[in-house]
């Protein structure tokens, strides 16, 4: 079983890794594959100034439900997999961007939430 990128992404909406992960792979043919990304970008600046501004109490934005990601740390996946395989690879990758001003995003996002 191969999961393509076109749906590898998908894996972080869904919950309980540690179930979920042991039964995927439980389900592959021999010699199957099972490729799957997690993002691990939530203390990147621009995720910090987002969760900055949105707790700011002067937004109102205390009640709002903000969609919930339930990934884990490289370390938890690392001992979920090495549990249900001897062979399998994992990694971490950052991508660099050219980021604006942190003066600002900020602006761009206050007015959104006026």
């Amino acid at each position: 079983m191969l999961i393509s990128d076109a749906s590898n992404a998908c894996f972080q909406w869904i919950p309980d890794h540690t179930l979920l992960l042991p039964r995927l792979m439980g389900k592959l043919n021999e010699g199957g594959v099972l490729a799957a990304q997690m993002p691990m970008n939530g203390d990147e600046p621009l995720f910090r100034i987002i969760d900055e501004t949105a707790s700011n109490p002067k937004w109102g934005l205390g009640n709002t439900c903000f969609a919930f990601n339930g990934t884990l740390t490289p370390d938890e996946y690392y001992d979920i997999l090495s549990g249900c395989s001897s062979n399998f690879q994992i990694w971490e990758t950052v991508y660099c961007r050219k980021v604006i001003r942190k003066s600002c995003f900020p602006l761009r996002l206050e007015e959104a939430c006026r």
